[in-house]
């Protein structure tokens, strides 16, 4: 929803507080979502 209205900040903060992903994981994972690529997963 956030990312439909380009707001990648709010959409960190929500994959951070849903997933527990450090900061940089859930920017990966923004990326991905905006790129159309796989999304990484926790390794």
């Amino acid at each position: 929803m956030f990312m439909q209205g380009g707001d990648t900040i709010r959409a960190l903060k929500v994959i951070v507080d849903a997933t527990g992903y450090d900061l940089r994981q859930a920017r990966d994972i923004v990326y991905a979502l905006i790129y159309d690529i796989e999304v990484p997963r926790r390794s």
